[in-house]
């Protein structure tokens, strides 16, 4: 295929990029952006003889427009959390397998340009491929909305891997930690007692406390018990030092 100097979008990808943006929830003035963000470096080199007419860029920006969305998000999530929590949760969610699966369930691979030779090397789109068009399209949707769009999108894409790795204990399990300590320093386990529920049947908020002879040792919340559980086991340790 012959090299174009100017990259233009062809009637027939803007009616898909407008069809992708339409099934995300999202309007746009700049469908330019979008078409750079689903454009490979290799599909660049193919076919264009200009710089930078690839999503390499943008995907440098999504990445700390990701990072910071997802800080920012984990921050509101869990305001009783350290840093330290926070920081390693936010590493397990923007994990590379991670964004791809989050690509994959926006069908961005389906729109993206790559190259005849990257398209024969796999029968599938590379992970590593398919997390960097993520974060460009992130950065494409930071540069055309702004950050207050752009952090209500990433929750929203991100809820259920933040909700998972909580509830399959995929993180830090703090109760088994709790448990541990108590059985080694008085071969014995701690209860774990719901103090109250609040709300609705279906959104309801668990309150529970750690309670080792009588004694209040941390209490958490949780839209869970298994949530409200890990919480009070977390604040128990941390009130006894035992917090890394």
């Amino acid at each position: 295929m012959a090299k174009r100097k100017n990259r233009t979008i062809l009637p027939e990808r803007e009616k898909e990029l407008r069809s992708l943006l339409k099934s995300l929830n999202i309007k746009t003035n700049n469908i330019d952006i979008f078409d750079l963000a689903l454009t490979h470096k290799s599909y660049a080199n193919e076919n264009y003889t200009e710089e930078n007419e690839h999503n390499e860029r943008l995907e440098f920006l999504g990445d700390a427009v990701l990072s910071l969305g997802i800080g920012y998000v984990l921050y509101k999530r869990f305001p009783a959390k350290d840093e330290g929590f926070l920081t390693k949760l936010r590493a397990k969610i923007i994990g590379r397998k991670n964004l791809a699966n989050v690509c994959q369930e926006l069908n961005l691979g389906d729109y993206l340009l790559l190259s005849k030779g990257e398209l024969k090397s796999s029968k599938s789109i590379r992970e590593s491929i398919l997390s960097n068009t993520l974060e460009a399209f992130l950065g494409a949707l930071y540069l055309d909305q702004g950050f207050k769009f752009i952090k209500g999108f990433i929750f929203n894409c991100f809820i259920k891997n933040i909700e998972a790795i909580i509830d399959n204990e995929m993180f830090t399990d703090y109760k088994s930690k709790l448990q541990e300590y108590f059985m080694q320093k008085f071969n014995e386990l701690p209860e774990y007692l719901v103090e109250k529920e609040e709300g609705i049947e279906h959104k309801k908020t668990f309150y529970i406390n750690v309670v080792f002879r009588k004694k209040i040792y941390g209490s958490g919340n949780g839209k869970n018990k298994k949530e409200a559980a890990q919480n009070a086991a977390f604040n128990a340790l941390k009130a006894l030092g035992n917090i890394q």
